[in-house]
């Protein structure tokens, strides 16, 4: 059954009753109720996951997933997952290989997808390393978010994860338009160490 997107501004208030899913984030607070801690490449702040639904042409439709959302005491894995999270919010079919092939690996995307994370007083964009995005897909994406996250004084960055996802000649429109832009590499240059976090290990 397709499930509707609660479409509102999650308040502090509202915290303890987040829904899995919502299309706007209007203070630190309601930040911080749907965020965990980073584990990252970016690691050490708390981070949000989001998915853009572009699957309508001329639209880019945020959504951010509440990652301490819960059913039965546990944590859903369309808490976890953008492919979960489409699949039971947004009614996108069940089939993960078609999902990843439209998000990740094409410049023609339906969905874009990726991780905001507190950082030195950013808010800072990642995509998975593997994702194809690049340049101008870059910007529109973390215009997108910035309109959904209209909290006060909010700096955004974005923090380049690969090689193929350089912004090139859209930095300086970035920078313009008050977009810290950095690579992973900058950001851990001088770190006396790289964070871990705890993992789960099958065999």
């Amino acid at each position: 059954m397709k499930a509707l997107l609660l479409a509102f501004a999650l308040s502090a208030s509202a915290a303890s009753a987040a829904p899995l899913g919502v299309t706007a984030i209007a203070t630190v607070q309601a930040f911080e109720a749907l965020a965990i801690p980073a584990a990252g490449l970016v690691g050490g702040g708390r981070s949000v996951k989001f998915l853009i639904d572009k699957r309508q042409p001329g639209t880019a439709r945020v959504n951010f997933i509440n990652g301490n959302f819960r059913e039965g005491g546990e944590v859903p894995r369309a808490a976890k997952l953008h492919f979960f999270f489409a699949n039971r919010q947004l009614g996108v079919p069940n089939d993960v290989k078609t999902f990843n092939e439209s998000t990740y690996f094409t410049d023609a995307k339906r969905f874009v997808v990726g991780t905001i994370t507190t950082f030195g007083g950013y808010y800072g964009v990642t995509f998975y390393p593997q994702d194809t995005i690049h340049e101008q897909a870059v910007f529109d994406a973390i215009k997108s978010l910035r309109a959904a996250i209209p909290i006060p004084g909010a700096k955004f960055a974005y923090v380049q994860a690969a090689p193929h996802q350089g912004v090139g000649a859209t930095e300086a429109a970035m920078r313009a338009a008050g977009i810290a832009v950095f690579t992973v590499e900058s950001l851990l240059k001088g770190a006396p160490y790289v964070a871990m976090h705890a993992g789960e290990a099958h065999g």
